[in-house]
């Protein structure tokens, strides 16, 4: 093999791997909702649910909105490296968030364990709101934070609700 050849071939998977392999995902598209079905033993234990994940193993926080045959719509905040120490007594913790220039803070109920966050319906509904409306919606638990975008959120919420 000739080195004309070599260098080719060095610059073509080169080309290959800037062209197929872009930015922070592989095989999936970065920043968009996911929608997923979830069957339980019997249909007051199914659900439905859209899912924001996080975007590199870095990134601290996800949301997941479930509408549950039982519960209704309910939204999630889970975080991804330690739980968060929350009030011994009622198990909350106070969460920010912000969206179209306004801050909101709330206090979100922590399930066993720390890293799963409900947060109450008046809550839900502003943000489900903004992301209806395209809005960013950025949260903040403690030291963690992030800037979930509404990229496909309409879409997959419409799927959700029906």
């Amino acid at each position: 093999m000739n080195l004309v050849s070599c260098v080719r071939r060095r610059k073509a998977l080169v080309a290959f791997l800037l062209i197929f392999l872009p930015g922070c995902c592989f095989f999936t598209p970065c920043g968009v909702w996911e929608y997923a079905d979830v069957c339980g033993s019997c249909p007051e234990y199914s659900s439905s649910v859209i899912i924001f994940p996080r975007q590199t193993e870095l990134d601290a926080v996800s949301i997941e909105i479930a509408n549950g045959y039982s519960t209704g719509v309910r939204l999630y905040v889970n975080l991804h490296f330690c739980g968060v120490e929350c009030d011994e007594e009622d198990q909350t913790i106070p969460l920010e968030f912000q969206m179209e220039g306004q801050t909101y803070t709330t206090t979100a109920q922590v399930f066993e364990g720390g890293q799963h966050l409900l947060l109450p319906d008046d809550a839900t509904d502003l943000i489900i709101g903004a992301f209806l409306s395209d809005q960013p919606v950025e949260i903040h638990v403690d030291e963690y934070h992030a800037t979930i975008p509404p990229s496909n959120f309409c879409k997959v919420y419409n799927k959700l609700m029906d």
